[in-house]
């Protein structure tokens, strides 16, 4: 099995996925050996080592929506070189399938979750059946490319093994975080045009309901056997956006894991779907850390372009109940999304300001192929062409006359020492106004990297921002 990340990082290790986890234990437990290579550059010679080590009869390879050129060029050395068959999967064929398939030496690609298609794929090789009719499945064949529906979905998560964590030298994170990634669901009732979940939504209509939950008992099944086997654990991160959106499941998860887990730990939770009732449950859950997504302080931005159907005022009493409640807080920020200006930059670090969260998280805007959100840029001609390294290297990706990719580039590289201090940040707005010089202000006497028509502070090396490490957030 090989992993193609978008990382910035040449030599990384494998990064913990859900799916992928669920995909190797449902093998393992058919009997297959399995073996884990994490690329984020085409390496040929990792890759033909890794492959004489190991002999591997087929290799799967699962690969990120930025990681189309590594996967490409893996295929490729792989049918020269060895002739192995290799099917593709996870978020790059399931968004772009048709891309995927064309890759030369592809045999088949997996759309959606993989362990409905690919165990059946690798049964119906090794007994010689065909394998081309697999839900799920799209294959190349001698008669042509043959596009199959998708499986239903599994309805029942509890009945899915826990995900194979060893397989991902889970134990080296342990050490490093003193944490561990749960999922406590599949799907999501949200349709951000930046997020992938509405095309998922579509492709499976009529397959079954696509957001699914675990049962408390369940997720707390898998916590006992990690804190059995990571003795380092002191918290859990729920990584799924959709963790508090359903208020009846909710009130179920805080009763069972007060009671059988009780371990500090961290979830999303979304600005419109939180009230007083959600956090006292989170509260009585033992929730010591909240991530929000505010992503834009431009009602215009974070609504029409995104579809997040989340206003000021939700955001802002989300926040301060976190707050009353003793939940620490991120604040999850996008720099140079769609019809980003100065006045929209600076509209967020306003509402920073008003939040005032106890850390921040602020990104790059990137437009997810496979997205509403690509289609849109793509369409307004601002996709700067540059290719995945720039977003492995964070780059800005696209280029718009209001502001342009030098100057988002530069207010991201400041963006968090303002939002990190907003006082200080209403101090330096105060002082730009008061002028010392022609065409220069009392404010300019601080600043040592300015932003061409922008007010942000310089960066500051001391005050690094939040950061997500597979997964898990931490300051």
């Amino acid at each position: 099995m090989l992993q193609m990340l978008a990382s910035s990082d040449e030599q990384v290790r494998p990064r913990f996925n859900q799916w992928l986890g669920v995909l190797a234990s449902v093998l393992a437990g058919e009997g297959h050996e399995l073996r884990l290579r994490a690329f984020s550059r085409y390496q040929s010679g990792h890759l033909h080592d890794e492959i004489c080590r190991f002999l591997p009869q087929l290799i799967y390879i699962d690969a990120d929506r930025f990681a189309a050129d590594v996967t490409r060029h893996a295929v490729e050395f792989v049918g020269r070189n060895h002739a192995l068959p290799v099917i593709v999967g996870g978020a790059y064929p399931t968004a772009q399938p048709d891309q995927a398939l064309s890759i030369p030496g592809v045999l088949a690609i997996a759309i959606g979750e993989p362990e409905s298609c690919v165990p059946r794929f690798i049964d119906a090789r090794a007994t010689g059946d065909s394998f081309e009719q697999t839900p799920g499945l799209w294959a190349n064949t001698g008669a042509g490319v043959v596009k199959n529906d998708l499986a239903s979905l599994t309805q029942s998560l509890d009945l899915l093994p826990f995900a194979d964590r060893e397989l991902f030298d889970y134990a080296t994170h342990v050490t490093r975080t003193h944490s561990a990634q749960v999922s406590v669901c599949r799907g999501c009732p949200n349709r951000c045009s930046y997020c992938l979940n509405d095309w998922l939504t579509e492709i499976y209509l009529g397959k079954g309901p696509w957001v699914r939950r675990r049962s408390p008992a369940n997720i707390c099944d898998e916590i006992d056997t990690l804190c059995s086997r990571y003795e380092q654990i002191e918290r859990l991160v729920f990584v799924d956006h959709a963790f508090a959106l359903d208020a009846e499941w909710l009130a179920q998860f805080a009763r069972v894991y007060a009671g059988r887990a009780g371990m500090p730990f961290t979830c999303h939770l979304r600005a419109n779907a939180v009230d007083a009732d959600t956090v006292r449950l989170l509260t009585d859950a033992g929730c010591a850390h909240a991530v929000v997504e505010v992503i834009s302080g431009s009602d215009f931005i974070r609504n029409e372009i995104f579809d997040m159907d989340t206003t000021d005022r939700q955001i802002e009493r989300t926040f301060r109940l976190l707050e009353a409640a003793g939940i620490s807080t991120t604040a999850v920020n996008l720099v140079g999304s769609p019809y980003e200006t100065a006045v929209t930059v600076e509209q967020t670090l306003t509402l920073n300001e008003r939040i005032d969260p106890k850390h921040t998280m602020t990104r790059l805007f990137a437009p997810l192929p496979g997205t509403r959100a690509e289609e849109l840029v793509q369409e307004c001609g601002w996709l700067r062409g540059l290719g995945e390294h720039a977003f492995r290297d964070n780059e800005p990706l696209i280029h718009m006359p209001a502001l342009p990719s030098d100057e988002v580039r530069a207010i991201f590289d400041q963006f968090n020492w303002q939002a990190r201090h907003p006082r200080a940040a209403g101090l330096m707005r105060l002082l730009d106004r008061i002028p010392v010089a022609p065409g220069r202000s009392l404010y300019d006497l601080f600043v040592r990297q300015p932003v061409p028509n922008g007010r942000l502070l310089p960066a500051d090396p001391r005050a690094i921002a939040v950061t997500e490490s597979d997964g898990v957030i931490a300051p």
